[in-house]
């Protein structure tokens, strides 16, 4: 593009140049062709006026004669009896002296000391003598004028041709500009595009500009479908082998844990064996548990919903595992309250993991602190620990299924936490502020906040 307007430019540059020289051309021939009239025009004066002095001279006895003055500044005219007697130049004595020896009307062409060009004419008057006549010949208004158009069409060619070079590097600079911010663009749409000076291009930098920010718009959204199908590919995935597995395996666990229960309730068995059905039992229920949970995490839809306080929910979770984190030497409190349709045994569910995760990462004499809000019609949980987090080069896994960084963690608690906020059309997100690790749960609020008391899992009262 750029070469392709340096050629036009130069190209109009050029015709405009031979343009303007061709009108110069023009304005000096006819310049000459008007010096040429004006000269003839003062050589027939200046014949006239010998021929006019010499008819009225001869008519004159030569005792009569007298030298003459000339007539006016530009036609000057006398009468001698030898050519030394012309007083008014070399020039005037040339001509005296050619017509005296010639006998017959002389005309030449010259200049005089300051370089005008002068005519001047001379002939022999009968009964003897000589009339002279010269003339400068001074340069009319109009050869004047033309001279002033010829000088100002050559510094208009000249300016013309310094625009058009200071235009072709002005254009030059800006398209490199241009040409620069668009290769910064084939490897980033975010690289800044930096604006031309020129106004046009200016306008095509502003529209590439404006049509980067719509394309990386447009790739972050495609990029963000990409991951949600292939989240969606792998939650049915998932959803499959969970089915699957609730189909094989409940049914066996439910089976065994029923003859559990009816030989340790039966009084035949001893109390070493009791024990040790009741850890069967127990280990049953944790089987059938996390069955439930990969089918929850596989999309599985919430069950019956109702409008329900969250910070009281949250209260009883808190209460619950309180005792826990006491051993573990972790404080948990809570303040805070928003209402929210939910399925209340899903979201403490989705609680239990968030509080267990934030006890599990905290240092013992850290604290766990649940706050709970309504904000633009969200009702929001967050779990703000002061543990050590997640290593930010693997944040983007933390809410994948099986993902744990606990030795004997499932990884299926953020996920099965996520998994409930979804379900419930809200989100789950993972923030670092500081040393602080916050997860933020929401939901779509029923109802305007109440606030109540902040209530402490040990001492009743935020810490």
């Amino acid at each position: 593009m750029a070469a392709s307007f340096r050629r036009r430019l130069l190209a109009i540059a050029a015709l405009t140049v031979l343009a303007c020289a061709a009108a110069i051309v023009a304005i000096l021939l006819l310049a000459r062709a008007t010096n040429n009239e004006r000269t003839e025009h003062d050589r027939e004066n200046v014949t006239r006026e010998v021929e006019r002095l010499g008819a009225t001279l001869a008519a004159v006895p030569r005792a009569e004669r007298r030298r003459r003055e000339p007539q006016s500044r530009e036609l000057r005219s006398g009468y001698v009896t030898a050519p030394s007697e012309a007083n008014e130049g070399a020039f005037v004595v040339t001509a005296v002296e050619r017509a005296a020896s010639g006998g017959q009307l002389v005309v030449l062409e010259g200049a005089d000391g300051d370089g005008t060009p002068v005519l001047v004419a001379a002939s022999p008057v009968a009964g003897g003598g000589y009339v002279f006549a010269f003339q400068r010949v001074v340069a009319g208004r109009e050869t004047r004028g033309l001279r002033v158009i010829v000088l100002a069409l050559g510094l208009l060619s000249f300016a013309l041709v310094i625009a058009s070079l200071r235009t072709l590097g002005a254009v030059e600079r800006d398209v490199s500009t241009l040409r620069t911010s668009l290769a910064a663009l084939a490897k980033d749409l975010r690289a800044p595009v930096v604006r031309p000076m020129l106004r046009e291009l200016g306008e095509v930098a502003s529209g590439v500009a404006a049509l980067a920010e719509e394309l990386d718009g447009a790739q972050k959204e495609r990029e963000r479908l990409t991951t949600e199908l292939g989240e969606r590919e792998r939650l049915a995935a998932l959803g499959r082998i969970a089915a699957g597995i609730a189909h094989e395996v409940r049914n066996p666990l439910a089976s065994m844990k029923l003859r559990a229960d009816l030989a340790r309730t039966s009084g035949e068995a001893t109390p070493a064996v009791a024990r040790d059905l009741d850890d069967i039992a127990s280990e049953i229920g944790r089987l059938d548990r996390l069955v439930s949970d990969l089918l929850v995490v596989a999309g599985r839809r919430p069950g019956p919903q109702a409008e329900v306080d969250l910070g009281e929910l949250v209260a009883r979770r808190v209460a619950l595992l309180a005792p826990w984190a006491t051993e573990r030497g972790v404080e948990v409190g809570t303040d805070g309250t928003a209402l929210a349709r939910v399925d209340a045994d899903a979201i403490a569910r989705a609680v239990d993991n968030l509080l267990r995760n934030a006890v599990d990462a905290s240092a013992a004499g850290g604290r766990v602190h649940v706050s709970v809000d309504a904000h633009d019609g969200e009702a929001r949980v967050r779990v703000v620990d002061h543990g050590a987090g997640v290593p930010s080069s693997r944040a983007g896994e933390l809410f994948e299924p099986f993902f744990t960084t606990k030795p004997s963690g499932t990884g299926l608690g953020l996920a099965l936490a996520r998994a409930v906020a979804t379900a419930h059309g809200g989100s789950l997100t993972y923030a670092r502020d500081g040393d602080g690790t916050r997860f933020t749960l929401t939901v779509s609020a029923a109802g305007l906040p109440r606030m109540s008391n902040p209530v402490d899992s040990s001492s009743g009262r935020l810490g």
